[in-house]
């Protein structure tokens, strides 16, 4: 499965479109008033002649005016490789029913995409909170990560598509482990990242904000995890902070906004498709612009942008509100100012989201200084006004992250607070939860979970795969990923030793684990950190040689992990036999062998498995298993026994070459028939190749009337005794 989402392809526009004219209004043509309202239609929903004329006369004659939708969630977070057919539930704002498709790679799913009303039980809305999709068991084969987009039709090249989710298709495991570094060079004082495909070559890219050159790193992935920088940084405006990914000119390329501190404004960077970037307009901003989110405020088709101004009168930034500026988006890269809403005191971030449900777009912005968050309902014209209070926060708040944390389908919080609970910041940060009741109000969760020192930056994903939201969080000393139990509840993983500024999620490697992207702080190098997965092996062994004709001989089989993190899920082992080995049993404690019918001829494809299910933890073995064998009286004189131990995201194989004796020829034997059950025989042999036999050996008696001769078909086991030359009856 690819890592990312490859180009999007265009998207025909359908024939009858919605009409969003100023201010969001939808109209309906005077003549059809009343049959439609008859009906409970709007002009979107046409079901009649009379309608479709309605629309026909109010559209637009270049542009469907469909909103740029947003993906706020996804239900499941993750899927598991080799899985069935699921229900993929994206939700959102800017959906429009019976017209949005769900993309899946940069392809739209075969099935039909069904919608789910924002408002049940009124009039059939246009636009819709949340689509579903059945996701077929093909797409979900291999390992991988699915770039998972909204698409609405429109006239112009994918204007309206969405914001990428990411889908990680991978097994779960008990807790990620970061083992590996790729380390990567941007220019002076890196500070902010986006990540993005911008070359179209189906791997993940990165986009870095330098404060100390005035420009943007962009960093090519291979998907591998290795990042390389192009030959030229676009140059910014002066002190660059945050930065984003969006199509603002509907040319189905990736372009970046990136927010000048110094200059009050914002750098739009057009891409070409190839990772090459232009500078096509600088819209200015309040004072001090630290962040930005974009999504379409307006429902115009076009992207805008919110901007966080720390200090809009450039003075007494600790004391005194901050504000946004909307800036509504003409779809050419050219912006203008819609509103400034006032926000708390020293804003440093900010996130977009459907909080109340309304299908319109909200905005959360964390304050600094006031400990708390703004939460300002959209109005669907680029207008926001402030809720009646905002959710408290612990001590700095300074990032934070947007999804659904307990499962109810409403958005949630996650604020990362750079003191945690110390106004004197000598101690470590925290994450507040904030539970969304979904009317744009949000309620604190019981705790708070702890991070390392300080933590700058916040980002929520399934880290672990087990389907429900995870948080990573950096700080000075390292970054924590902090795992979601479904509930809005977070316990801490193993840290990674990394001290990181701002950090951003993606599968670099296209192993279906989400992996960070972390910009080092206090000047380290910057690198993507990548999860390992479990590592099983296999070991197989035997003692001694085995002889022609011998019952009960035996190999050992062995799984460790020998990976940094535990396995989860079904381990099987399965032993090929070769000719000549017949097995007659397979055990081991906690092993499940029970599918097999012994005896098991071995005939160069014929297997026994053993299987488990229990965690094996990261440098652990399971109890070894023991396969019993019988070896054929005309077995070649060597073999080769094959075990494999396969798991969900591996397999591993070994093979045991078996050397086996052939039944010595004795030179003559005494007495020449048995006269009892228990009869000694002497046996003289000659030394093979020079050597004397000097160990037990097992060797096949055929009991004849007229004598002793070795093989035939009506036999019984003795044991030669080189020694005192004698046979015992086994």
């Amino acid at each position: 499965m690819a890592t990312f989402f490859r180009s999007l392809p265009s998207v025909t526009s359908i024939l009858t479109k919605h009409v969003r004219l100023p201010h969001g209004e939808s109209r309906q043509h005077p003549a059809c008033a009343s049959a439609c309202l008859a009906a409970k239609l709007t002009i979107a929903v046409a079901l009649s002649a009379c309608c479709l004329q309605a629309q026909t006369d109010l559209r637009p004659s270049t542009q469907s005016n469909f909103p740029v939708p947003s993906i706020g969630a996804t239900s499941p977070v993750s899927a598991t490789p080799g899985g069935g057919d699921f229900t993929l539930t994206v939700m959102g704002n800017g959906f429009v029913d019976g017209a949005s498709v769900i993309y899946w790679n940069g392809s739209p799913l075969p099935d039909p995409t069904t919608c789910q009303a924002a408002n049940p039980g009124g009039m059939p809305p246009t636009f819709v909170e949340s689509c579903s999709v059945t996701v077929r068991a093909a797409n979900i084969a291999n390992p991988g990560t699915a770039g998972i987009t909204v698409v609405n039709p429109d006239a112009s090249p994918l204007d309206g598509t969405s914001n990428v989710a990411f889908l990680p298709v991978a097994t779960a495991v008990a807790s990620p482990v970061i083992s590996s570094r790729n380390y990567f060079t941007t220019q002076a004082d890196p500070n902010y990242l986006a990540v993005g495909d911008f070359n179209g070559d189906g791997n993940l890219d990165l986009a870095v904000s330098n404060r100390g050159d005035n420009n943007v790193t962009i960093l090519l992935g291979d998907g591998k995890g290795d990042l390389t920088p192009t030959s030229s940084a676009p140059t910014v405006g002066k002190f660059p902070q945050g930065v984003v990914m969006g199509d603002f000119n509907g040319d189905a390329k990736q372009d970046l906004a990136v927010v000048n501190y110094h200059d009050n404004n914002v750098s739009i960077l057009l891409g070409d498709g190839t990772g090459n970037f232009s500078l096509a307009s600088s819209p200015a901003t309040g004072h001090s612009p630290v962040s930005l989110a974009a999504g379409d405020f307006n429902g115009d088709g076009n992207l805008d942008l919110a901007v966080v101004n720390s200090c809009p009168g450039g003075t007494n930034c600790e004391s005194s509100n901050g504000s946004l500026t909307i800036l509504l988006g003409d779809g050419t890269g050219n912006f203008s100012v819609a509103s400034s809403p006032s926000t708390g005191f020293f804003p440093t971030a900010v996130a977009a989201g459907d909080f109340n449900g309304d299908g319109n777009l909200d905005l959360a912005v964390v304050n600094s200084w006031s400990n708390d968050v703004t939460i300002l309902l959209g109005d669907g014209t680029g207008n926001f006004t402030a809720t009646a209070s905002s959710p408290p926060t612990g001590q700095r708040p300074q990032s934070l992250a947007v999804g659904d944390f307990n499962g109810d389908g409403k958005l949630d919080l996650a604020v990362a607070n750079y003191c945690g609970g110390d106004p004197t910041c000598n101690s470590n940060g925290s994450v507040t939860i904030l539970l969304g009741d979904g009317d744009g109000t949000f309620t604190p969760a019981a705790s708070a979970p702890g991070t390392g020192y300080q933590p700058s930056s916040v980002v929520a994903f399934d880290f672990n795969g087990d389907g429900k939201l995870d948080l990573a969080v950096s700080d000075e000393t390292d970054v924590t990923v902090l795992l979601g139990d479904g509930g809005g509840h977070f316990a801490s993983a193993t840290p990674v030793n990394f001290g990181a500024f701002t950090v951003a999620a993606g599968d670099f490697n296209g192993d279906g684990r989400l992996d960070l992207a972390a910009l080092s702080a206090a000047g380290g190098r910057s690198a993507v950190l990548l999860q390992t997965d479990p590592n099983l092996t296999i070991t197989k062994s035997h003692v001694g040689q085995f002889s022609q004709g011998q019952t009960g001989a035996a190999y050992t089989i062995t799984v460790s992990n020998s990976g940094a993190v535990a396995n989860i899920g079904t381990v099987t082992v399965t032993d090929t036999l070769p000719t000549g080995l017949t097995a007659t049993a397979m055990s081991g404690g906690g092993w499940n062998c029970s599918n097999n019918s012994f005896p098991v001829i071995g005939n160069g494809s014929a297997t026994v498995s053993c299987t488990r299910s229990d965690p094996l933890a990261a440098g652990a073995s399971y109890a070894p298993l023991t396969l019993t064998v019988n070896v054929a009286a005309n077995a070649p004189t060597a073999v080769t026994n094959t075990a494999e131990v396969a798991w969900s995201t591996g397999n591993y194989t070994v093979n045991d070459p078996t050397t086996i004796l052939q039944a010595p020829t004795p030179d003559s034997v005494s007495p020449s028939a048995a006269s009892n059950a228990n009869q000694t025989f002497t046996l003289k042999y000659s030394s093979r190749n020079g050597r004397p036999y000097t160990d037990l050996t097992w060797v096949f008696a055929l009991f004849k009337s007229g004598g002793v001769a070795f093989g035939g078909a009506h036999g019984c086991y003795v044991l030669y005794h080189q020694t005192d030359n004698s046979l015992f009856r086994e």
